[in-house]
């Protein structure tokens, strides 16, 4: 009997890239917020090239670990849906679908400066190492996803050449931990399913401390940075922000513990328009008060 060969479904091509994830490279544009280079507009084009290049190299990633886990996800009750385990795509279309996005992202990194380069490279380089062995080793597997949010904020720095501060750096991986821990919390308590490779390795009570580490760390980390900008700019207005962050971050808490719809950032990003409308907020007064200041 012949095969009936598969047809082509672009819906189902472009899903396999993860759209609803990229809101994440938004990161790219920390240091174009606050380096103070929002005015220049060579800034913004280095920026979204910066970040189109990003998205290409994340869904690239995205495609690999779907092929790579293609038979786990057909039995699990949430990831049996992406295109590739429910048979909307072939394996061979997400190769070449992979070898396309890989020729997107070559081309737009020769107009950047030659660190982007590098940047791109550990961070494919690291989720390979994710896919094959960390992503079994727990916290590290969390570390490793925060790292990748650390080095989107590397790669804004890099593609508009402003050094980055450590304290945004650090804030941006606290951050990311906190929200890969609470990942983690969603998968034990809501979809009681091993979700990830280190599910064994992770309980309620610890994840539940980790949580509560990373959240006060990133909000402490904001904190000391927008007073480090506070001096640099010879005004307090920029620590008022922290009042955006406080809410943001207590309101995730509030998704984790009361709503259990901790486990995907992006969901709530969508849907929740007193979220939504924070950031909006907060992202209002930051370019407002350093326009101001500069």
């Amino acid at each position: 009997m012949v095969k009936k060969k598969q047809k082509f479904n672009p819906q189902a091509m472009f899903l396999m890239l993860r759209p609803n994830q990229w809101v994440k490279n938004g990161f790219v544009f920390a240091p174009l917020i606050f380096a103070l280079g929002f005015n220049k507009h060579e800034n913004w084009v280095l920026a979204f090239i910066a970040c189109f290049a990003f998205i290409c190299a994340s869904s690239i990633v995205y495609i690999f670990n779907d092929i790579m886990d293609v038979k786990a996800d057909r039995v699990h009750p949430e990831k049996r849906l992406r295109p590739l385990a429910a048979r909307l795509v072939t394996v061979r279309q997400a190769f070449f679908t992979m070898a396309f996005l890989v020729g997107l992202m070559v081309g737009a990194v020769m107009v950047l400066p030659y660190q982007t380069w590098l940047i791109l490279a550990l961070y494919i380089i690291q989720n390979l190492l994710y896919t094959f062995w960390l992503k079994r080793v727990a916290i590290i597997d969390v570390l490793v996803i925060a790292l990748g949010f650390a080095l989107r904020v590397l790669m804004g720095g890099y593609a508009i050449s402003v050094p980055v501060s450590p304290w945004l750096l650090i804030a941006t991986l606290m951050l990311a931990m906190f929200l890969g821990f609470a990942k983690r919390y969603h998968e034990i308590r809501r979809l009681n399913t091993p979700d990830s490779a280190t599910f064994g390795a992770y309980n309620m009570n610890m994840l539940d401390r980790m949580i509560s580490v990373t959240c006060g760390a990133s909000l402490m980390t904001y904190v000391i940075y927008t007073v480090e900008m506070a001096a640099k700019l010879h005004s307090n207005l920029i620590v008022y922000t922290v009042v955006f962050v406080i809410f943001g971050l207590f309101r995730y808490l509030q998704y984790i513990y009361y709503s259990k719809k901790g486990g995907a950032p992006e969901k709530i990003l969508y849907n929740d328009p007193l979220f939504v409308g924070n950031i909006a907020l907060w992202l209002l007064s930051l370019t407002a008060i350093l326009s101001t200041l500069t």
